[in-house]
Formats: C-alpha cells, structure tokens, sequence
C-alpha cells in the first residue's frame, strides 16, 4: 500500500507540474494575443490616418478632366478659325478670278 502511495504521490506531483506549466503557457499566450490586439489597434488607426486612394488622386484626376476641356476647346476654336481662314481664302480667290474674268 506505500508503494501505491508513492506511486500516486509521484503521479500528483506530476500531475501538478504540467497543470503549472499549461499555466505558464497559457499566461504567455494571453500576453502574446494582447500584444496583437495592440498590434492590430495601432495598425488600424495609422491606416485610418492615411488618406484614401481617392482622396489623394481625385484632385488630380479632376485636374487633369479640367485641362483636358480647356484643351478640346482650345483645339475646336482652332479648327472653327481654320475653316474661317479657309472660307475667307476662298471667297477672295474667287472675287479675283470673277474680277479677272470681267476685264478680259
């Protein structure tokens, strides 16, 4: 009967040495997971502070659409006057042939 005794003694004491331990680990885990939650909760917020793709290329793109118009415009008006030019040109090369026409 002291054998089985020391036999369960020695089976406690093990028995309480890997319930201490799964402790120990169970501590380092729960220090490890808030250190993430910290991890996470600073990563949001830096990533919160950081403008949106949309709001740094917005401006350019409106800014770009903006020059673009201006561009069109500019380039309508130079072909309107274009074909003013050539109108005109043309007007005055046949008065000249008309008026050429009536003095033979």
């Amino acid at each position: 009967m002291e054998s089985a005794m020391v036999k369960a003694s020695g089976q406690v004491e093990r028995a309480y040495f890997v319930v201490h331990r799964l402790h120990v680990e169970n501590a380092a885990l729960r220090q490890e997971m808030e250190a993430a939650k910290l991890h996470v909760e600073e990563s949001d917020s830096s990533y919160q502070e950081f403008p949106s793709f949309d709001q740094i290329n917005l401006p350019i793109f409106v800014s770009f659409l903006a020059e673009y118009v201006i561009f069109n415009r500019n380039v309508v008006t130079s072909q309107a006057q274009r074909n003013q030019e050539e109108n005109a040109k043309e007007e005055l090369l046949a008065q000249a042939s008309s008026f050429r026409n009536e003095r033979e």
